[in-house]
Parts: structure tokens; sequence; C-alpha cells
């Protein structure tokens, strides 16, 4: 039983969607401190699908956000809990203040404007119990590098109305799509901090289905196995290549900003066997190869809707974010100034990461969320051999902004029949 320390909760929500225009904005390049900012949330994104892959059924998670939270939890740690998460997000602590700078501006950079009918907002917040001492330092930091809005609620004594607070906040950053951040038994009389960041994407194919062209065909969930799903059809010029026994194709939204990348294996059981080669180069690799090869093919999709949610305590663990969780040695000081004691009493700790998300992909494009919970508390007719991409088995997904790469969903499709 956790019982030494006060609570605070992080919590990521992030949403993906289809159809929804936005004036064009050009937006600046970005430079060199951005692009690793991205390769290592990129990173981190193979290595967390990794220790969620022998869990059952289909799954999408959100590796960006689940970065830039982690990025916020790093602002208020120090000690050893500071330097687990300076070593997996891939930087010192003399390189920690640019960091916090250079996150800030890649979601400042996110948040800029597209170039046509795509949408992407970035949007932060803290929810603070009303009378609980957070250091004027972590706010301000917050503020000015996240636009992290502060809000005080009562999870102590007004547990219902904290909830609804930020459930409220949820759904306006979600337009909607995800309504509950926080559940009842979220909140205790312990929990003290709640952080919680938001993505918002809505964009059309550039390329859409027509719906006369979705029939209903088999989708094969195992070798011998298939069950009935709605498998959209189109002809169209794509990112396209094949190697390494898997068809990748580079489906991009309109504007051209970002992309949805389907990598389908060879076989119709191939699935595990691609998860376990998958790591950020090869994955890499094989987009690049893509993009280089624009192709004329045929293309079968399913339209598919599914939530997953994940706690991912287990995973981070075994990424080395070890003290964190544990009342007696996580050192989360530079939220509220209280240094660790060898009693632990009265210590910030983190009591769980939870990702919640969801995914759409139909005719017009594809719509997505995902919901992050760090808590803490007390304590065709063409020849066989022509280029052809007909996803009627298990497959991978991604979306990612095309300029720097950077991965905003991943997950898979084993079944597209079920909603979870």
């Amino acid at each position: 039983m956790r019982c030494q320390g006060w609570g605070v909760v992080f919590a990521l929500l992030l949403v993906a969607g289809c159809g929804k225009e936005s004036a064009p904005v050009a937006r600046p390049p970005l430079g060199e401190a951005h692009r690793e900012v991205v390769a290592q949330s990129n990173s981190l994104a193979l290595k967390t699908y990794a220790g969620l892959r022998d869990e059952p059924g289909n799954l999408v998670v959100s590796p960006y956000g689940l970065s830039l939270s982690l990025t916020m939890l790093l602002s208020g740690a120090d000690g050893p809990t500071r330097d687990e998460l300076l070593t997996l997000l891939g930087t010192t602590a003399k390189q920690e203040p640019q960091l916090h700078v250079t996150q800030g501006e890649l979601q400042r950079w996110l948040t800029g404007g597209g170039a046509g009918g795509e949408q992407l907002d970035v949007a932060a917040a803290i929810f603070i119990q009303r009378d609980t001492d957070v250091l004027r330092e972590f706010l301000k930091l917050l503020e000015t590098q996240y636009q992290s809005e502060a809000e005080v609620v009562d999870f102590a004594n007004q547990p219902a109305t904290a909830r609804k607070v930020i459930n409220d906040w949820a759904a306006e950053k979600s337009d909607g799509k995800i309504d509950t951040v926080v559940e009842p038994d979220d909140i205790t009389a312990q929990t003290r901090v709640m952080l919680a960041s938001a993505v918002y994407f809505k964009g059309a194919w550039e390329h859409a289905f027509e719906r006369s062209g979705t029939k209903k065909q088999p989708f094969y969930i195992a070798a011998e196995e298939s069950v009935d799903c709605e498998l959209m059809h189109q002809t169209e010029e794509f990112g396209y290549v094949h190697q390494d026994g898997v068809r990748v194709l580079v489906m991009p939204y309109r504007g051209r900003e970002l992309s949805m990348v389907v990598i389908l294996p060879d076989e119709k059981d191939g699935l595990s066997a691609v998860e376990e080669q998958l790591d950020d180069e090869t994955v890499a690799s094989w987009i690049v190869a893509a993009e280089k090869n624009i192709v004329k093919l045929p293309v079968w999709l399913p339209r598919f809707k599914f939530e997953s949610g994940h706690d991912l305590e287990s995973t981070l663990v075994k990424l080395g974010i070890t003290t964190a969780f544990d009342p007696t040695e996580a050192d989360l000081s530079r939220i509220d100034g209280v240094r660790p004691t060898s009693a632990g009493a009265g210590r910030l700790y983190v009591d769980q990461i939870w990702q919640q998300a969801l995914i759409e992909v139909n005719e017009e494009g594809t719509e997505a969320a995902a919901v992050t919970t760090i808590k803490s508390t007390e304590t065709s007719t063409a020849p066989p051999d022509a280029p052809r991409f007909r996803a009627d088995h298990p497959f991978l997904f991604l979306i990612r902004e095309n300029a720097n790469g950077l991965i905003l969903f991943l997950g898979r499709v084993v079944d597209p029949s079920k909603a979870g």
C-alpha cells in the first residue's frame, strides 16, 4: 500500500482527426536542437511500443505525447529521479534548460499553422490543490515554455468538482473526442497537482477514398482465420516500397505536412516477426525508401476505429525510470520544494502513468485521440508482380509530421472488426 507523500498527476491528451481545415501559415525551419528532440522522441516511441507489443489486440499510443509529458515531469524532478529522466530523454543536466526551450519552440512550431487542410494544436495546463505551495520557478517554466494554464482546484474536499474541471478541459482540447481523463478513483485526498498536455490534429486524406469503393471483404486475423471488414479501395500515386518482408505505404493528408505510414508484413501471420525487428533506424529507413519511390498502385485499407488504454509504469521501469514510482526514493522537489527525507513522508512521487488512445480511419481521413495520465499519490486486376498494397491482414501504422519525421501516433491493427 502506497501511503508516503502527496499526489501529483501528469495527464496527456492527444487527438487527431479528419476534414477540418485551417488557414495556411508558413512555418519557419527548425534547427538541429529541435531535430535532436524529434529523434529522441521517436526513439522513445519504438522503445515504448516494444514494451507494449505483447498486449493482445489492436493498439495505439502517442509517443510524442509521452515524450512531452516526461519532459514536463523532468522540470519538477531532482536527484536520481531527474538523472533517470535525463538519460531516457537523451540529455544532461547542463542541457536541460535548453531542452525545455526547444520543446516549447517545437510545441509552438507544431501549432503554427499548416499549408493546407491540416490543423495541429498543442496545449498544456496545471491543476493545483488550493492549499498546496508550488514553486514559482516551476510554474514559470511551464507557463513560459509550454504556455501552461494554471487553475486552482480542491482535490481533497471537492474531488467531483475538480474531476469535472479537468475532464471539461480535456473535452475542450480534444474537440469532444475525449471527455474523461480522470475517473473517480484517480483522485484521492492526497492528490496535489495535475499536469496536462493536449495535442489535436485534424486532417483529410490528400486522396480520399470513394465510399462506393468500400466493400465488405475478409481480413485475415490469422493465416487461416478471417473476419469481415469494410475494405476501402483506390488507385493513386503514393510513396511505396517493398523490402525486408514488408510493404510500406506513405499516405499524405491534405497539405502534405502530415502522413500516415502503413507497414504491412508480406505474410498474413507475419506481424509479430516484424514487431521484433522494429527500431527507430529501421522504421526511418523504410519511410525514406518509400518517400523516394512514388508509384501509382491500387490500395486496399480497412476502415477501423478502436480505443486502447495502457499502464506505462512497467514499460518505463524497464527503460530505467524507477525512483519516480518509489515513495521512499522519488524526488520531485522542484515542484514543491520539499526535499527527500529518510522516511519519505510528505514527498511527491509518481503513482501511475496511463495513456488512453483512440483512432478512427475512414474514407475521408483519420481521427485519433490519446490521453496519458501520470498520477502521483501520497507517499485487383493488375499482374501479380505489379505494385499493390492490400492491407487485409494485421499491420502497423504511424502518423508523423513530414518535415522532421516526428511520430505523433503509433499502433497496429490486428482486427478492424473490433472497437477495442
